[in-house]
């Protein structure tokens, strides 16, 4: 079609080294079974189920790339089959090169490798060679897995052009399950209620709530943050994260109000069984995904993070003795500011002016609403002044590390590359060692929570362990949304 439409044409061939090609095929099959967001070419049923569910149009789509690949490529349960692919290049090169040949004089024809530098290419064109030499490949957007023009060059800008049929199927589809899944969950909220349950209920009604606002920040950050080749697998990966992470939270923070206020169990002794339940499961994880468990960097990459982590752990651990759940959770609204003032200093990170004075107005909000709070309830008459300092320091101590944590591990993301596994498994790693510690130092405290579980029956143990699994759990959801939102979106998440 080309050659009939320009018959006239001076015609550029590019040539690329069979090897070249094969290393560029290679990278472009892990990015889109791995590193860009929604994953087309995973080999994981249950991506695709997902896909089919919540977008099905975007669904078709990953389904017809699969099958393209697979007929090109030998794509097969994962793999691109080497042998197959190198044959089709060179097919496809033969057939090219001869086309062009029979087609233009050589006058119109050039095979050129861009290798070779301005000459050859100015020659034929008859121009004069530019002066400042011939341009390098200069990411813009580092904090991606892929370059600006990936989306240009491979057609997915137009693909998911803001006006284009895909985001339209796209919206659709998820004011639709949107709506499924509010009515089922409010029908489950009124069933709950007729049975008496307030607390399931109530639960249940804290995770709706949750998850839309979640879906709200989501939706921001994806339609208006990001460019549109990631918009629809990105809010679907995000969609997930954010009913696991509301579900986790609401359930770990239960078990952690009934183990810090009830059972009185040590804080360190908590974040011992925290720590050894996410390493186990990472392991496993690892084991079962990988046959190997590798932690992706040096233990030392981890060693702020874990410190920061720790200290968060401890401060949030130790707010419950003076502040409700409630309020705690309230309070990470707040965190915002903090995180955005981290960023800054950290990573070096710009925000706007409407950006800053947003974060101030919901750190004012937060105030209010738990000055409000604490006023109505009436154990707040009882609680003296020395219980608001410690609870209020504390709750500053938090703030401060779990925003430094979000944004160096914000950082490693960006630097190292590791996954959501690899990051959770290398700060508890260096998190046991910080345990230990405490143990020895706390030791006494220990031993009579240990004596008391003893005696009181396996509640106090299962209790426990139910909280280092949902801990575990929740770190993952954590993780996963730092990944990929960055500690600013997910603070807003949050």
């Amino acid at each position: 079609e080309l050659v009939q439409a320009f018959p006239g044409a001076k015609v550029i061939l590019t040539d690329l080294d069979e090897d070249q090609w094969w290393l560029s095929t290679s990278k472009a099959k892990e990015a889109l079974a791995r590193d860009v967001p929604g994953v087309p070419l995973n080999n994981s049923p249950v991506k695709h189920w997902l896909q089919r569910i919540f977008a099905p149009s975007y669904g078709k789509f990953c389904a017809f790339l699969r099958f393209y690949w697979a007929a090109k490529l030998g794509y097969s349960e994962g793999h691109v089959s080497e042998h197959v692919a190198r044959r089709r290049f060179r097919e496809h090169t033969s057939y090219v090169k001869a086309r062009m040949a029979s087609a233009y004089s050589a006058k119109q024809l050039l095979v050129y490798n861009v290798v070779d530098g301005w000459m050859p290419l100015c020659s034929f064109l008859e121009q004069k060679e530019p002066a400042d030499g011939f341009p390098e490949v200069r990411y813009k957007n580092r904090d991606k897995n892929q370059p600006e023009w990936f989306g240009r060059v491979t057609g997915m800008t137009l693909l998911f052009h803001p006006n284009g049929v895909m985001i339209s199927l796209l919206r659709r589809e998820l004011l639709s399950n949107a709506v499924i899944g509010f009515s089922f969950a409010t029908l489950l909220l009124f069933v709950l209620f007729l049975l008496e349950g307030p607390t399931p209920a109530g639960l249940v009604y804290l995770a709706v709530l949750g998850t839309i606002w979640t879906a709200y920040v989501v939706m921001y950050e994806t339609m208006y943050k990001i460019p549109f080749l990631f918009v629809l697998s990105t809010t679907l990966k995000c969609l997930l994260i954010a009913g696991s992470l509301q579900t986790s939270s609401v359930v770990y923070g239960v078990l952690k109000e009934q183990v810090a206020s009830r059972d009185k169990i040590p804080s360190a002794l908590v974040l011992l069984t925290n720590r050894l339940t996410a390493t186990a499961c990472c392991c496993l994880y690892l084991l079962a995904t990988t046959k190997r468990v590798s932690l992706g960097a040096s233990p030392m990459a981890f060693s702020s993070f874990a410190v920061t982590n720790e200290i968060s752990s401890w401060a949030g651990y130790e707010v419950m003795r003076y502040f409700s759940y409630r309020v705690q959770v309230m309070s990470k609204s707040a965190k915002m500011l903090p995180t955005m003032m981290v960023g800054r200093v950290w990573l070096g990170k710009r925000y706007s002016p409407p950006e800053y004075l947003r974060a101030v107005l919901a750190l004012c909000c937060v105030f209010a609403m738990h000055c409000a709070d604490e006023w109505d309830q009436a154990r707040s008459q009882s609680k003296k002044a020395q219980d608001w300092a410690m609870g209020a320091g504390m709750l500053g101590i938090f703030f401060i590390a779990d925003s430094y944590t979000s944004t160096i591990q914000e950082g490693l993301y960006q630097e190292k590359g590791l996954t959501e596994v690899q990051m959770m498994l290398g700060g508890n790693l260096l998190g046991l060692s910080v345990s230990m510690v405490r143990i020895v130092s706390s030791f006494s405290k220990i031993s009579a929570s240990i004596d008391a579980m003893s005696s009181n029956g396996a509640g106090m143990f299962w209790r426990l362990l139910g909280l280092g699994v949902m801990s575990a759990l929740t770190q993952f959801c954590i993780y996963s949304a730092i990944s990929v939102l960055g500690a600013d979106g997910f603070a807003w998440a949050q």
